[in-house]
């Protein structure tokens, strides 16, 4: 009885002492929302923190707000536990996976009293919803495809995820691509401009904006839900990179941070001239360059997701459900 009594001792002065009460204390309220701004409570957020509690599972109050508190010293990463998995393919999973992370530093600056400040912050956190995913033509976000000839517009089939004859199989020019190259005639490279436009008549595209990384937020749904058919669709959009001549410094305009585009293709008119029938997709940002080049060879990544039905909006990807059977691994919608 006695040696139970002195372990314990022992384990209680650890946990006392020990790295739990070593560092300062912080809480943290989050409002959860969906994307129309309404409180969530059909879910739960899963909290970490670094050098301090881990894996802290919360319901949200009928307000959407949940609160956490724990010592940290590092960061403190947040998600919604998300109960479809592979090993639980049938779980409920309304909500896109959403990860977003708080981070607790300068502790000389920060820390008062023992506590982080400022002391319970209310941050938001905006989850959204599953609403309507289908199958689509998706290539996925890192997928490279050689350009096959530079200085010539090439024609590229989305159906297909191939160019159009004669360097490959595709039989609709959704987009054309041409990579106008600095370097010919074995000069010295200083740049290069990649152009895309779309071809088919009031076809096109717009776009949309969504929150760069603050902190740190990763939502796996960006896009919005359905295409306007109604928006300004423009044709053509332009992306380069130069070697200054002056700085010697390569400047480069690619994709704009936190910048996607709506796309309309395969346009469809009758006796009148009226456009009645069009196909709609979506275009993220790429992880990497939108274009590369190496062993002579140029590339580019696009990451589109196409609507396989006439004058259907929705942009909401299945990524269990890709119409390209060539394109292989998890695609993010």
């Amino acid at each position: 009885m006695k040696l139970l009594n002195v372990v314990c001792y022992y384990v209680a002065v650890i946990m006392t002492s020990g790295w739990l009460v070593q560092h300062p204390q912080a809480k943290i309220t989050l409002r959860v929302v969906n994307q129309n701004e309404k409180p969530v409570t059909d879910t739960e957020i899963t909290a970490s923190f670094e050098n301090g509690k881990a894996d802290i599972r919360k319901k949200p109050d009928e307000n959407g707000y949940v609160t956490f508190s724990s010592p940290v010293m590092g960061s403190a990463i947040f998600s919604n536990v998300v109960y479809k998995t592979v090993r639980n393919p049938n779980g409920f999973n309304k909500y896109y996976n959403t990860i977003f992370r708080y981070d607790y530093d300068s502790p000389s600056e920060n820390v008062k009293d023992g506590k982080w400040q400022p002391w319970n912050p209310v941050l938001t956190i905006v989850l959204k919803e599953r609403v309507n995913p289908i199958p689509m033509y998706a290539n996925g976000r890192q997928h490279d495809n050689p350009i096959p000839v530079r200085n010539e517009w090439i024609g590229f089939d989305m159906t297909k995820n191939d160019w159009l004859s004669p360097y490959g199989k595709g039989s609709h020019a959704d987009v054309e691509i041409i990579h106008e190259w600095d370097g010919k005639d074995g000069r010295e490279y200083t740049g290069s401009t990649l152009r895309i436009r779309f071809p088919d008549k009031d076809a096109g595209y717009y776009a949309f904006h969504y929150e760069p990384r603050k902190m740190y937020d990763s939502v796996r749904y960006k896009a919005p839900y359905h295409a306007i058919p109604a928006k300004m669709y423009q044709k053509e959009m332009t992306f380069s990179e130069r070697i200054n001549s002056q700085t010697k410094k390569l400047e480069r305009k690619l994709f704009p941070e936190g910048t996607g585009y709506v796309f309309r293709t395969r346009t469809r008119f009758d006796g009148s001239g009226r456009l009645v029938g069009a196909h709609y997709g979506k275009i993220y940002q790429p992880h990497a360059s939108i274009f590369n080049f190496w062993h002579g060879c140029s590339r580019i990544r696009l990451p589109f997701y196409l609507n396989p039905t006439e004058n259907d909006t929705n942009l909401e990807f299945d990524p269990e459900h890709n119409l390209l059977k060539d394109v292989h691994g998890y695609v993010e919608p």
